[in-house]
């Protein structure tokens, strides 16, 4: 067994810990049963002669796993996806985009000049300690078996918060519809109070990501235009802006459109997603997201709403369908000079797929790598679920959390989902036996 230990205080601090968990996993260098803790928040480890540019708030959280991986080779491993990560190099103390440290391995005591197992600050640190009391309450190292739990709750310095979100190999977008008529929650947050009352709810149950959309795109659904979308959006954003963002600072706020004048409008918020459903084909939208500067979901569809008469032609590999599109798009972003690294692809689940069609896409949704971009999936709660099941859509958040549970081992790096809670312990879960 091993326990590492991973922290970022520079960019997207929980995508960059994701990402390094993925890493780990899909290379091979951890192996199950995976735990992992919640993240917790610090000030920086600093000197004292440190400039106060470098007191950036850290987020932390400790991994325990097996490997079969000796010192020095877990060493190079996790060194390595420090740098494919973006981690260059930077003076001593100074932010970072991603911290990996080996703080323990079973039945290894190992003092050298660029590696000491278990690490000299793990019992002195409590941004590693009240973290790994969640994984183990006792621990054996050279001086005899310590009680982490007591030595978590006396430990004072850098104190650490919890934050409701666990690391996990891929980041939950809670969705919040605020319209009368969406396919599972319609009519259920459409005031700003109910509204700010469920974004909380969600960020505690572990959405590191909040989409916000005031337009049903369900077939059938009435097209509204941007001025009634935006009555909608405004009274919601102002509250996010004023009670929300500061409180919340690790969390991605998204809206989920596909009209210009309303992305136009987003950034005043503190909006950094752009969820674009009509996935780039509008012009405006694109210009709009390039002066905008934050990320950008592009998602595939035939048609909004959606229109269940208009699919993927059944003679097409829906995949090789997807990814030529998705090559075209991506070809367009980057044609208005909006870089590949901010682009995430959605399949469009549900729009313009039949329920085999959306199957398979999510079966081979590896496939999709390829494209050098990350990659969103929105099932939750679809119609192609019906397959399996003939419960109402509100009533799919079990088919919803198995399916999330094998998108992880598929390459997804963000999962929009409206049961947050559940599909976060579904995952937790899945990691023990990969």
């Amino acid at each position: 067994m091993i326990l590492i230990g991973v922290g970022s205080n520079l960019g997207d601090r929980v995508g960059f810990l994701r990402r390094a968990l993925k890493e780990l996993l899909q290379r091979k260098i951890i192996s199950e049963p995976v735990r992992v803790s919640r993240l917790y928040a610090s000030d920086a480890l600093l000197p004292n002669t440190a400039p106060a540019s470098w007191n950036k708030e850290f987020l932390n959280a400790v991994i325990s796993a097996s490997t079969d991986l000796d010192p020095s080779a877990l060493l190079a491993a996790v060194q390595s996806i420090e740098k494919d990560l973006g981690r260059g190099d930077h003076e001593r103390w100074s932010p970072r985009e991603i911290d990996i440290d080996i703080l323990w391995m079973k039945n290894v005591s190992l003092s050298e000049a660029n590696l000491q197992i278990p690490h000299p600050g793990l019992l002195f640190r409590s941004f590693w300690l009240s973290p790994l009391a969640e994984l183990h309450s006792e621990l054996v190292m050279n001086s005899g078996i310590i009680n982490i739990e007591q030595l978590a709750r006396e430990t004072t310095t850098l104190p650490a918060r919890a934050l409701p979100i666990s690391l996990l190999p891929v980041e939950l977008v809670g969705i919040v519809n605020v319209t009368p008529d969406s396919f599972s929650d319609g009519g259920l947050f459409q005031d700003s109070i109910s509204a700010f009352r469920r974004i909380r709810e969600l960020i505690d149950e572990g959405a590191s990501v909040i989409d916000i959309g005031a337009e049903s795109t369900r077939p059938g659904a009435h097209s509204i235009g941007p001025k009634d979308e935006w009555s909608r959006l405004e009274p919601i954003l102002k509250e996010v802006k004023k009670g929300l963002t500061a409180e919340y600072p690790w969390v991605k706020w998204s809206v989920d459109t596909r009209y210009a004048e309303t992305a136009a409008k987003l950034g005043e918020y503190g909006v950094t997603w752009l969820n674009d459903v009509s996935g780039g084909e509008n012009s405006q939208m694109v210009e709009t997201c390039k002066s905008h500067g934050g990320d950008v979901v592009f998602m595939h569809q035939l048609g909004l709403p959606a229109d269940p008469r208009q699919v993927i032609p059944s003679e097409e590999d829906p995949v090789e369908f997807l990814l030529k599109w998705a090559h075209e798009r991506i070809a367009y972003f980057e044609s208005w000079k909006v870089d590949r690294q901010r682009l995430v692809f959605d399949p469009g689940i549900g729009f313009g797929k039949t329920a085999d069609q959306s199957i398979e896409i999510l079966s081979r949704l590896n496939e999709f790598r390829v494209l050098g971009s990350r990659i969103l999936v929105g099932h939750s709660r679809k119609s192609f679920l019906k397959l399996i099941s003939k419960q109402d859509p509100k009533n799919r958040d079990l088919e919803t959390q198995i399916v999330s549970c094998n998108l992880v081992s598929r390459g997804v790096d963000y999962l929009r989902v409206h049961d947050v809670k559940g599909n976060e312990r579904a995952i937790r879960a899945r990691l023990l036996i990969e």
